[in-house]
């Protein structure tokens, strides 16, 4: 079921091919004008952002924390956004004539400058938008009708975790952001900090799935029933937002884009 949804919510690599198609435009025109002005220190696939798993959220719920953490997975991309952001963000010294230089060439990128809402299309299509929203609007009526929220909420709670320090399922996700604090103030490499992180997310998303697990068939069974009804009723909407996806890519492959040549995995440090 996964699979099938994936060719309209998008795969991992839709989402890659969108973000290249959205770097490409902030920064592709400033790139190649540096290049033709005998800089060519700045590579615009450097700005390019990490995506996440398409299947991380096409069913979520119950079935969702199966299939990853519920925390670190985000936080691990979110630091790598970070490292991005401070390296474009963090140029080297410069001479006064590649500053100028920088200068005409942003200058001159304005001039095709894309609005917000176009990017926001680059990496989500709106038939796509608008489709996920009629998914998971149905996922959580499904879901609903099997698990007891009452008793998931108590399972959790009486699990007494030493991770949760006291406090209840309610306030997890601002515990999960007080640990992360924590563990930054340790100054650790990134990869170290993850590992940590991962290591508090691993118990509580262990305690989630023992107490999702008594529901997961019947959630299955529920979903896949919708799912197949879902597929009848919009199936329009789903040629749209797969023939949308298919143009992503198109455009995608033609600044170089691949499957197996992502780009966003480009190594930020061979540029320059």
């Amino acid at each position: 079921m996964t699979e099938k949804i994936s060719t309209w919510w998008g795969s991992t690599a839709d989402a890659e091919a969108g973000q290249v198609l959205a770097s490409y435009s902030l920064n592709g025109i400033t790139d190649s004008c540096l290049e033709q002005r005998g800089y060519p220190r700045f590579d615009w696939r450097a700005s390019i952002f990490p995506v996440s798993s398409s299947q991380e959220f096409a069913v979520g719920g119950v079935l969702g924390v199966f299939d990853s953490m519920l925390f670190a997975d985000d936080y691990a991309r979110s630091l790598e956004t970070d490292d991005i952001e401070t390296f474009l963000n963090s140029p080297p010294e410069r001479s006064e004539k590649e500053i100028a230089a920088e200068d005409a060439c942003l200058k001159e990128s304005r001039k095709s400058d894309v609005s917000d809402d176009e990017l926001d299309a680059m990496k989500l299509p709106p038939a796509v938008a608008e489709l996920r929203g009629l998914w998971q609007e149905t996922v959580t009526d499904a879901e609903s009708r099997v698990v007891k929220a009452d008793e998931f909420k108590s399972c959790f709670d009486e699990e007494k975790l030493p991770e949760m320090r006291g406090r209840s399922g309610d306030e997890l996700a601002h515990l999960a952001d007080e640990v992360k604090r924590e563990i930054e103030a340790e100054k650790l490499s990134p990869k170290e900090t993850v590992a940590k992180f991962g290591e508090w997310d691993s118990a509580i998303t262990g305690a989630f799935r023992e107490c999702a697990e008594p529901y997961l068939a019947e959630v299955q069974n529920a979903i896949d029933a919708a799912h197949q009804q879902f597929e009848r009723d919009h199936a329009t909407q789903i040629k749209q937002a797969q023939d949308a996806w298919a143009s992503v890519r198109r455009d995608a492959e033609k600044l170089g884009w691949s499957p197996d040549e992502p780009l966003a995995g480009y190594e930020r440090q061979h540029v320059g």
